[in-house]
């Protein structure tokens, strides 16, 4: 059951033209996700959505059947990065094909498996409901809703602007971003911008015209720190394990093993890090079952082909905490040493990496173990973790979707953590990586 969004429209300023444009980064494919739909009744909305197979489709239902759809030949499987997708509606357009345009981190999509283009003059049945990160179907708010993180949500009702009206190219890394503080777009009518800044009241109006959505489903920690202007690390559910796959949660930050047999489950972080210092937190929250690990995993490592864990056997795959019963540290050849001391349930791990000068220290609810390695390979490692039958791993890389009780931010200001983030060592976000990564 997703977090959802939903207001009732009064008279749209234009059922033939308006814009919606937001940040999203999917979580997983699998099932439709929609990030917004727009409806008069079952049989009369509009949707744009995630498909099974990870492509993007924006359609339209008139009275039971499809009138208008575009379904992308490109596939959205990136689930550590953030899309800017726009959705340009204009029926009045002389040229059929542009009556419909979506476009994806500033350039329009022009490859569809099924274009059908709606008809000259045609009113989008958009006179009832609005929902954001859900299904038209009302039947489906809960089942269908996304599964991923939004930010920077716009309704421009009577409005068609180009991608370039949100988002800009940053001159350094080349990289699509947002425009954080945009001016001259307007919003109409039932028009709205979502920045998602109040924890308590996600739905708030921020574009001046009171159109508030209401919130269903929030639970805890509904906002967290990672945005599309900052990009925090999460796990990664593309990667394969040894015969068994985890189950992700809250935006990827929960990973459980859920099956048991001859191997265990890895699972592997979105960033690869070759150089700078990082902190992140791992909290155990299920079983504390004996040979389950957190560390770092070669970015090479072929896991779905793997016969020993990434940092067992002679494969020379990674560093590692181990937990046994007692704490060991793992070299990188499989080979155990006595390092820390026993952990519980429920305990924060802290990661302190620095790839500079190759050492790694962890840290038990902020007391330090000491240092565990002092001379790592100098390659590009992935934060990783090891687990069986209901081992569960919380990791926070600053971008917590459970609940913190405290509240440590980094020197840069980025980040909340558990614990204080040891000196000179940072979250592991964008920002930080274009600083010192």
């Amino acid at each position: 059951m997703g977090t959802y969004l939903q207001k009732t429209n009064s008279s749209p300023s234009s059922q033939r033209q308006f814009t919606v444009s937001t940040w999203v980064k999917v979580c997983r494919e699998g099932n439709d996700r929609y990030m917004w739909s727009m409806r008069v009744d079952d049989n009369n909305w509009i949707g744009f959505r995630f498909a099974t197979n990870g492509c993007v489709i924006l359609q339209i239902y008139d009275s039971g059947s499809t009138t208008g759809q575009l379904q992308s030949n490109a596939f959205f499987r990136d689930f550590g990065s953030w899309y800017h997708f726009v959705v340009r509606v204009n029926t009045n357009d002389g040229t059929a094909d542009d009556r419909l345009r979506i476009y994806v981190n500033g350039t329009q999509l022009t490859s569809f498996s099924t274009r059908t283009n709606l008809p000259s003059g045609y009113d989008v049945p958009i006179t009832s409901n609005f929902q954001v990160a859900t299904s038209p179907y009302s039947s489906q708010y809960n089942s269908n809703s996304l599964d991923g993180y939004l930010t920077d949500f716009n309704y421009c009702d009577n409005y068609s602007y180009a991608p370039t009206s949100f988002g800009e190219t940053d001159s350094t890394t080349g990289e699509w971003k947002p425009i954080v503080d945009f001016t001259g777009v307007s919003y109409g009518n039932n028009g709205f911008r979502l920045k998602f800044e109040n924890a308590a009241a996600l739905g708030t109006d921020t574009s001046g015209n009171s159109n508030t959505l209401t919130v269903n489903n929030a639970g805890t920690n509904a906002k967290t720190k990672d945005t599309a202007d900052n990009n925090f690390a999460t796990m990664n559910p593309n990667i394969g394990t040894q015969g068994q796959t985890p189950a992700y949660s809250k935006g990827n930050t929960i990973v459980t093993s859920t099956s048991n047999g001859s191997y265990g489950a890895s699972a592997l972080s979105t960033f690869a890090i070759d150089s700078g210092k990082w902190y992140w937190e791992t909290k155990l929250t299920g079983d504390r079952n004996n040979g389950i690990a957190i560390g770092l995993a070669d970015a090479t490592w072929d896991v779905g082909s793997a016969t020993d864990s990434w940092f067992g056997g002679s494969n020379l795959n990674g560093y590692a905490f181990q937990f046994s019963n007692s704490g060991q540290k793992k070299n990188d050849n499989g080979t155990g040493t006595s390092y820390g001391t026993q952990i519980a349930v429920n305990d924060v791990i802290g990661t302190a990496y620095d790839a500079d000068n190759n050492t790694i220290t962890w840290y038990i609810n902020g007391s330090s173990q000491g240092q565990a390695f002092s001379s790592m390979r100098d390659i590009t490692f992935v934060p990783a973790s090891y687990g069986y039958y209901n081992t569960q791993w919380e990791f926070n890389f600053g971008n917590p979707a459970f609940t913190i009780a405290s509240g440590n931010a980094d020197a840069n200001g980025f980040g909340n953590f558990e614990y204080a983030v040891p000196s000179g060592y940072y979250a592991l976000c964008t920002k930080n990586i274009n600083q010192y990564g």
